[in-house]
């Protein structure tokens, strides 16, 4: 699950209005935070992101103080880019709705400014040595306009920032919900191409082979083209044609 903890990092604010309802328009946000991180978020991002990417050093590779670090024989330590030639950023699909984001403040955490009820989405990831990876993602919420709010926004415009995000708690529905980044949601989404089941199983008709209609269990309706069948013809357009009008034309 997407989360993050005092971090520090970029933030650029876009103020905007939202519709809500018919008519009115009321004031939103949206804001890019960009951060540097160890490359173990590819994993919170999407599963074995991070081991596709990512790789350890070959026998030899480094200098000596690079073939003496320790953290060699942690099974998932991987400094080295697999993939040197990405230059460009990778995005990545996927949106935590309803998460949390908190900006921290030097005074304390009653400066702090809190934001509810956050769509974070627009992921976006550029691999580097030493197991660091550059972060996007953009934040959507609606901030209350109280001065404390704007006024922070309006000061650290494109400044470094520290701040949490939080995905939404699993026990309270209505802070909102959870779609992972392989597109599924919290509950289980019917799918379109799975099977119909049998309406009558466990009948009489389900037992007996000999009383199943044609097509079963799904017989067909009546008047129902059927493959196979010869297409159905329009009765009208079987109609002789006008003699009369005929000759009209050919006059």
């Amino acid at each position: 699950m997407f989360a993050i903890f005092q971090q520090n990092g970029t933030v650029h604010w876009t103020p905007h209005t939202i519709k809500q309802g018919k008519k009115k328009r009321v004031p939103a946000s949206s804001f890019t935070l960009e951060f540097d991180a160890p490359n173990d978020i590819l994993n919170r991002i999407e599963p074995g992101l991070k081991e596709s990417l990512y790789r350890k050093p070959l026998p030899n590779e480094g200098d000596a103080a690079d073939q003496a670090d320790p953290r060699l024989q942690e099974s998932d330590y991987l400094p080295k880019l697999r993939h040197p030639g990405i230059t460009n950023d990778l995005e990545l699909r996927g949106e935590l709705i309803g998460a949390a984001v908190t900006f921290h403040q030097a005074t304390g955490k009653r400066s702090d400014v809190e934001l509810d009820d956050c769509k974070v989405d627009n992921y976006r990831v550029t691999p580097k040595e030493n197991g660091i990876v550059r972060c996007k993602v953009r934040v959507n919420c609606v901030p209350s306009t109280n001065g404390k709010m704007l006024e922070f926004f309006y000061d650290h415009q494109d400044q470094e920032v520290t701040f949490t995000i939080t995905p939404p708690s699993a026990d309270n529905p209505a802070q909102g919900k959870l779609v992972d980044f392989n597109g599924e949601a919290g509950e289980q989404a019917p799918q379109a191409d799975q099977p119909k089941e049998d309406p009558f199983a466990g009948s009489d008709l389900a037992a007996d082979p000999t009383q199943r209609p044609e097509g079963w269990p799904f017989p067909p309706q009546p008047g129902e083209y059927q493959e196979g069948d010869e297409p159905p013809v329009d009765e009208d357009d079987d109609e002789p044609e006008d003699e009369s009008e005929t000759e009209d034309a050919e006059d």
